[in-house]
């Protein structure tokens, strides 16, 4: 095998291909974004008689959904006694139900529709290596048994070193995310009232009395009703940027001499998410982790270089074939925000999945489809993304917006080199030249490619990502390739020409 700069999942599936948009189109709702939450809502639509269109700026699964760990399951690290002390145990019961219930509802829609997303069931484990930490999980263990979710305590797994303890969740399952966004499109395409379109970017969202104009580079798509699945809303109407901080985590797959059963993460720092994947005769170690903000690390080659050192240390790994890595939105007060954005009734944002985002994407998908014909849900009020909940999230609010703040006025001040001759070959990083902030970066040869540095969401210092050869809004998560063009939103346009 040879390192592919991919995820282990597109390594995987045999990628099928939707035209973009070329004419003008009516629809009743329009789903931006190709990812997993976004077809899981067309596919439930579609199944209701709903007319949808499905615009998505690459390829399908080519943002986070690609870079899962492909773990379906209620079991969130350590996230219930958090969700208790900050929101209530019906709340947290809530959460834990519905995305328990996902993990069925994922098996159904792929029964009813044909689609083979290399589902596996499997126990999911949080496991501690020390004393310290083993106190916090008992906790996690008592709550989540009083949540109703099927927790148990063991000092036992098949992991290849020791543990103090662990929490179990049983009835959870694995799976081949990529796959099943294919196999969820292919059902809307053949579907009479159903499309899907790729490669093309939706630039701007407008309402025009009772209807949504959704621009695109191509043309027009005009709905009733429009859903934006596309990580964080590329609309800033909600202010969902300044609600939710963006986390970049890396993952690497290698070959496995042997599995092992269950799915892992670590109770302690840093994080170790870990798995196994079975390709045909191909077996596959998957480690996943060293999560940090994005555009706050410009070594970034050194995360895949530590959870290779791990895999080879504890499980004897072979070559790593495939190195990856995405990224997801933390909200300030740790639930996700999913339904009608502010001074709208039919633009409907889904974001803050907090790196879960297999379970929580069936269950915002549910959500937003009872939304949208006009059903009730008990998830309406806990995922609302006009929600305020100050004791949840005041901290972390004012924590978030002020770095933001200093880091927008910051990077303005001190560009990462004082001169194009101080980047390398194959190094990237902001300069000033000729009174403008410019991002510069040299490939192998040594030749330069330059843009503005301004991110074009809202104007932050972009920073390279030297493992991804990318630019890396360090604000609100917006991703560009050395070029320019957009990788990932909120951003809609490139960078500017120098």
């Amino acid at each position: 095998m040879t390192l592919e700069r991919t995820s282990l999942w597109h390594g995987t599936a045999r990628a099928e291909r939707h035209p973009p948009l070329v004419e003008a189109t009516e629809t009743d709702v329009v789903v931006v974004g190709g990812g997993i939450t976004g077809l899981t809502t067309a596919a439930f639509l579609v199944e209701a008689g709903v007319g949808v269109v499905v615009v998505e700026a690459r390829e399908l699964a080519a943002g986070t959904t690609g870079g899962t760990t492909g773990k379906l399951t209620s079991q969130h690290g350590m996230i219930y006694r958090s969700l208790v002390r900050g929101h209530g145990e019906e709340t947290a019961r809530l959460y834990g139900q519905a995305n328990q219930a996902a993990i069925q509802q994922v098996h159904d829609l792929c029964s009813r529709n044909g689609i083979d997303a290399d589902l596996q069931p499997e126990s999911a484990y949080v496991y501690a290596q020390t004393e310290d930490a083993v106190g916090g999980l008992r906790g996690e263990f008592t709550t989540a048994r009083r949540l109703g979710l099927p927790a148990e305590w063991t000092e036992n797994t098949d992991l290849p070193f020791a543990v103090t303890g662990a929490l179990r969740f049983t009835d959870q399952a694995q799976m081949h995310a990529v796959k099943y966004c294919i196999g969820l499109a292919r059902m809307i395409a053949d579907a009479p009232h159903g499309a899907v379109h790729c490669q093309t970017r939706v630039t701007g969202v407008r309402e025009r009395g009772h209807r949504i104009l959704v621009e695109t580079e191509h043309d027009v798509v005009i709905a009733n009703d429009v859903v934006l699945a596309t990580l964080l809303p590329i609309t800033n109407r909600g202010f969902e940027f300044a609600r939710a901080k963006a986390v970049r985590s890396y993952g690497i797959a290698a070959a496995a001499s042997g599995e092992f059963a269950g799915m892992y993460i670590s109770a302690e720092q840093p994080t170790r998410s870990i798995r196994h994947h079975r390709d045909g005769d191909d077996l596959y170690l998957v480690v996943a982790g060293e999560s940090h903000e994005v555009g706050h690390d410009t070594a970034t080659q050194r995360r895949d270089d530590a959870l290779t050192a791990f895999a080879r240390e504890h499980f004897g790994v072979g070559e790593v074939a495939y190195g990856w890595s995405s990224h997801d939105y933390v909200p300030d007060d740790r639930l996700p925000l999913v339904g009608t954005t502010a001074l709208s009734s039919h633009i409907y944002v889904a974001t803050g999945f907090q790196k879960w985002g297999l379970s929580n994407a069936m269950a915002a998908a549910r959500l937003l489809t009872d939304l949208i014909q006009g059903r009730g849900n008990p998830l309406a009020a806990v995922f609302s993304p006009t929600r305020l909940r100050l004791r949840a999230s005041a901290r972390q609010f004012i924590e978030h917006n002020g770095d933001v703040a200093i880091r927008f006025v910051g990077d303005r001040l001190k560009p990462t080199v004082s001169s194009v001759e101080d980047i390398p070959p194959g190094g990237g990083a902001t300069v000033r030249v000729d009174g403008r902030l410019l991002a510069v970066s040299r490939d192998g040869d040594g030749t330069i490619s330059s843009r503005s540095a301004i991110c074009s969401h809202l104007g932050c210092v972009v920073q390279w990502n030297g493992a991804e050869r990318s630019w890396d809004c360090p604000c609100h998560g917006s991703r560009f390739a050395e070029t320019g063009e957009v990788l990932d939103g909120p951003a809609t346009r490139p960078l500017d020409d120098r």
